[in-house]
């Protein structure tokens, strides 16, 4: 293992964690648990790990004004900290960390501060620009961080005007979505989602509409805890999409086994929003879709340095092709 130009990317490696994990020890951030510490620690002394400094000679790639402190933030504005906690946050984190070493750039992690205000690092100027995953619901908070650098992660702003913005082609996916549920034969799909409010689920949601109008296919909004009143297409197949976050999918998948659901062949169940792993441990037959969070974390990194050294150019929107994953039909759970 190298010893000499180590990343966070490294000590996360080596300690086994994430690179959020890594960024909170190297900032001291509360709760987290002293082993995990210590593992951090000893990762960063043995790979002789030295955060860069503030005063440091840039890529040429990049000019020499454009970065100021050599920080960056990745800001989660949820003011009740579940987003922070996603498998979807930390692919994006991870993306992220991943782009940024090569551009002798660190990443913070941030999230509001209790009262829901803008961390303090953010509010007192203290990073050169910042990635923030969704746009936040505080249209305080969206017009505090106007005056910063910034770029826009998953959903897109509510604002006339462009803004610099990574997300998934929802489009591609609202088309991926009915091919994969038509493919079998299904016209009727129950909709879960964990929030109503969500930008990027809304907009998800809208392109999937606005195409099962064209496409023929009846959109039914579904509860976790009513899955009694499934409908099934005339085929008799049941379609489901599962706006899993995380949490979501487990609480749907025990409640068809509870009614007795055949999960295996009745049953088409497609998930967005959860990590493979994640999936796997549920049912590693279940099919999910990869909005690829890593790739628009990097993409992400790549637009905000473009803005710093383009503050006056257009808003800019790049969009990142989902695809679906199919699960190991060869490795059931066997229910």
């Amino acid at each position: 293992m190298k010893k000499n130009g180590a990343t966070i990317v490294d000590i996360a490696r080596v300690a086994g964690v994430s690179v959020s994990t890594v960024s909170r020890v190297t900032h001291n951030f509360p709760k987290i648990a002293e082993s995990t510490r210590r593992r951090v620690m000893q990762a960063i002394e043995e790979l002789s790990y030295k955060p860069e400094s503030r005063n440091f000679s840039r890529s040429a790639r990049y000019g020499k004004n454009s970065i100021k402190y050599g920080k960056i933030a990745f800001f989660v504005p949820d003011r009740f900290k579940i987003a922070a906690r996603t498998s979807l946050t930390e692919a994006l984190i991870n993306g992220v960390a991943a782009a940024l070493p090569d551009n002798n750039v660190e990443m913070l992690f941030c999230m509001l501060e209790p009262d829901g205000g803008l961390p303090r690092v953010i509010s007192d100027g203290n990073v050169d620009g910042i990635i923030c995953k969704n746009y936040p619901r505080n249209a305080e908070i969206a017009a505090a961080l106007k005056g910063i650098p910034h770029v826009w992660c998953l959903s897109m702003p509510v604002s006339s005007e462009p803004e610099d913005q990574v997300c998934a082609d929802c489009r591609m996916l609202a088309e991926q979505t009915l091919d994969y549920f038509l493919e079998s034969g299904i016209t009727t799909i129950n909709y879960f989602s964990s929030s109503t409010e969500e930008y990027s689920q809304m907009e998800r949601m809208s392109n999937i509409e606005l195409l099962s109008k064209e496409r023929g296919v009846k959109i039914r909004p579904a509860a976790i805890g009513d899955v009694k009143s499934l409908e099934a297409s005339p085929n008799g197949k049941i379609g489901i999409f599962c706006e899993s976050a995380d949490y979501l999918l487990t609480s749907l998948y025990v409640n068809l086994l509870h009614e007795g659901a055949d999960v295996k062949n009745v049953c088409k169940l497609l998930s967005v929003n959860i990590s493979g792993d994640q999936i796997d441990a549920i049912d590693p037959a279940l099919d999910r879709i990869d909005l690829r969070p890593e790739q628009i974390g990097r993409a992400a990194v790549e637009l905000l340095l473009w803005r710093l050294e383009h503050p006056d150019e257009p808003g800019r929107r790049i969009l990142i092709a989902p695809q679906i994953v199919r699960g190991n039909k060869q490795n059931t759970s066997g229910k």
